[in-house]
Formats: structure tokens, C-alpha cells, sequence
């Protein structure tokens, strides 16, 4: 996955369209059509589009062109992929296990990033895959929460996350979830993603990630920037306290 540019937004615009022109947005099969709960007949409006690309928008649609190097019957796959996943999972159920780790400060939200950006901080350090098949679901969902509330404060429509690695070791090294979180950016999120800062990421780290990146693509993977600091990239009162900076207070998933 990679970030357009003007000449690729030109080239997005382009296939756009052309699929408009062959009629390939023009509700092939309406989604909705397969979900249980609707009347085949209903069609989009009785779930405000959200599932179809009969509604789909240009820049959306850039998005998922961008995901599937530009074949466009791949990036229709890819949109009623997203949009049957969102119907499907959204919005997140808030048990009092999730408010627990949201609560935890393991993942919160900062300022936007020097590109307007929004952010998302993690410490590392705080999660322990000993937990099991239920730690995974509640992380899972603490991401979609915080990945969802930060959507609404980007400027441009993406995010930039920056993972604390100091203090990682063997219970760090959750492989399922590394593969959920993988997921979710590239089939539920695809395109959302601006660039991941990896900070203090010493030894114990890099050998997990040299697992872990066999199953990132190459595009996805120049996203991801190993550093010592990230105060070149946010403004002092973007980043959290526990991070260095003099964001005032923690902004958690959970607040309005």
C-alpha cells in the first residue's frame, strides 16, 4: 500500500472514470443483496449504501484502486469486502473488559502529526499475549475503536502510528494479533495507513519483525520507519506526556 501523490490521484481519477463509463459502478450485484437480514429487493437504501459501490465516491474509491494497484475489478472486490466487514462488526460492542484496556493507556490518541495526519500511540510494553483467544478479540477491538476515533479528527483522511518498543520481549511477540493488526489495515482499513514510527525498537523487536514483515507487502512495508525520536514528524503538543511531549491530557477511544 502506497500513498497516491498527484500523479497517481491523476491515474485514480482515471480509472474511476472508466469504470463509471463500463458501467462497473453501477450496483453489479447490489451487496446488500447478500445479507441475511435484507430483502434482496431492497437494495441499498435499506442500509444507506454502506455496503454497495453503487454509492461509492471518487475518493474512495482512489483508496481502494491504490490498495489493488489499479485493477479495478480487485478494488470493487476489496470495497464490498470493507463494507460487509463494517456492517458486520460496527460499531464495537463496549464490555467492561474492552473499557478496561481502553483505559489502560496502551493505545491513545494524539495530535495530529506534522502532515495533519491524526495518530495513534502505542506502548508495547503493556500488552502480554498470554491472554489468549479473548486478549486478541478485546485488542482487536480496542484497535477498530481507536482507529474508527481517530479517523474522525484526520485532516487528510489517514493515520500515523507510533509504536513505543522499549520493554518488548517474549510475551510482546503475539504473533496472531501482529496478524490481526495487519489485517485490519490492509482489508478493513486499506489506504487509511500514512506511515507506522517504530521508537526504541532494539533487538528483541527486530527479530520479531523480521518474522512479521514476511507477510507485510513491500509497499506496505516502506511505511514503516525504525526511529529514536518523533519530534521531527509532531509538534511537542501533539504527543502524549508518557511519550515525551506536552499533549495536556490522554485522549482515550472511549471519550466523545
Amino acid at each position: 500500500m502506497v500513498d497516491g501523490g498527484l500523479e497517481s490521484e491523476g491515474r485514480n481519477t482515471v480509472e474511476y472514470e472508466e469504470a463509471l463509463r463500463a458501467g462497473l459502478l453501477e450496483d453489479p450485484g447490489c451487496c446488500c443483496d447478500e445479507l441475511e437480514e435484507k430483502d434482496s429487493k431492497s437494495g441499498c437504501d435499506g442500509v444507506d449504501g454502506l455496503c454497495c459501490v453503487c454509492v461509492l465516491q471518487s475518493d474512495d474509491f482512489q483508496r481502494f484502486l491504490v490498495a489493488r494497484n489499479y485493477d479495478v475489478s480487485a478494488a470493487l472486490d476489496l470495497c464490498r469486502k470493507e463494507r460487509k466487514w463494517r456492517l458486520k462488526y460496527l460499531p464495537v460492542p463496549i464490555s467492561d473488559g474492552l473499557k478496561e484496556l481502553v483505559f489502560s493507556e496502551k493505545a491513545v490518541l494524539g495530535g495530529c502529526d506534522n502532515e495533519q495526519n491524526a495518530s495513534i500511540f502505542v506502548v508495547t510494553r503493556l500488552h502480554d499475549k498470554r491472554h489468549g483467544e479473548g486478549g486478541v478479540l478485546l485488542n482487536t477491538q480496542l484497535a477498530v475503536l481507536i482507529i474508527e476515533k481517530a479517523l474522525l479528527h484526520s485532516k487528510t483522511g489517514k493515520l500515523s502510528i507510533v509504536m513505543d518498543m522499549n520493554g518488548f520481549g517474549w510475551m510482546q511477540a503475539d504473533l496472531a494479533m501482529a496478524r490481526r493488526i495487519v489485517f485490519l489495515l490492509s482489508e478493513a482499513y486499506p489506504e487509511r495507513l500514512r506511515r507506522v514510527f517504530l521508537l526504541n525498537a532494539w533487538l528483541p523487536f527486530r527479530s520479531f519483525w523480521s518474522i512479521v514483515s514476511q507477510f507485510i507487502d513491500e509497499r506496505s512495508r516502506q511505511k514503516v520507519q525504525f526511529v529514536e525520536s518523533v519530534t521531527d514528524h509532531f509538534s511537542p503538543e501533539s504527543i502524549p506526556a508518557h511519550f515525551g511531549g506536552a499533549q495536556r491530557e490522554n485522549n482515550y477511544a472511549l471519550d466523545p
